[in-house]
């Protein structure tokens, strides 16, 4: 069977982009809107979490007011993380938002990196001695939480065009498997990734995981991605699903 990826690649980018929805600032030759994001299964560890800040802040080079979502507690220590940096002299403009979610089930902590140019960081490749030093503070730990960490540098042209839609972005190790307008409808995209295929419903504004190879199958169990910023991560398959504005 013919794969959505391949169809679109068969009948043409551009009028498969339009006709799905994608805006005039897609089809034109404009810069990427920047980001970089740190997606980990930790422990609820003080330690470990200042680390992945410190890691995240230093690369992000930011001094806006970060947005975070997280309980009292961690919410606390994350404003307590933050503060000294905006003594320094980061400059970059552009959002900063830190969540942390409780997980239902311990498993196996890691780590997952992306940014514009790489969809998902090689662990050989592309890790910094910062976030090597943290997978080692990670080593034969179990996670409890799951913490993003995300900065956004959109450019003004790009954000001209912008149509408040939402769309799914679909990562794999290879990089962007594939991008959908949130409305649509496939019963089943299928993602490979180093342990088999990952398994991917889309219903009218709801996506979710529906089968997977990893051992605890956190991400099936994982709620609807439908808001913009949703992430839904298998860091085992090195799979990324997340939800977008067009």
């Amino acid at each position: 069977m013919m794969t959505r990826k391949k169809f679109i690649k068969l009948s043409g980018i551009a009028a498969i982009a339009v006709g799905s929805g994608y805006t005039v600032g897609k089809l034109i030759d404009n810069p990427k809107n920047k980001h970089y994001s740190v997606y980990c299964f930790l422990p609820s560890d003080e330690k470990i979490i200042t680390e992945v800040v410190r890691a995240f802040t230093t690369t992000v080079k930011c001094n806006s007011t970060p947005i975070i979502n997280a309980d009292d507690d961690y919410k606390y220590m994350l404003q307590k993380l933050v503060r000294p940096h905006k003594q320094t002299s980061f400059s970059n403009s552009g959002s900063v938002s830190y969540s942390v979610k409780p997980l239902n089930k311990h498993v196996n902590s890691d780590i997952i990196v992306s940014d514009t140019n790489k969809s998902i960081y090689s662990l050989k490749n592309d890790f910094t001695d910062e976030l090597m030093t943290i997978r080692s503070m990670l080593y034969g730990t179990e996670a409890n939480i799951f913490f993003t960490a995300v900065y956004k540098q959109s450019n003004n042209l790009s954000s001209l065009f912008s149509s408040n839609q939402k769309e799914i972005v679909i990562e794999n190790k290879n990089g962007t498997f594939d991008k959908i307008p949130l409305n649509s409808t496939y019963k089943n995209v299928k993602v490979d990734g180093p342990q088999g295929e990952t398994e991917i419903e889309i219903n009218n504004g709801l996506v979710k995981v529906t089968k997977s190879t990893c051992r605890h199958k956190l991400c099936e169990k994982s709620q609807y991605a439908t808001n913009i910023g949703d992430v839904i991560a298998c860091a085992p398959n090195k799979v990324l699903i997340r939800i977008e504005e067009v």
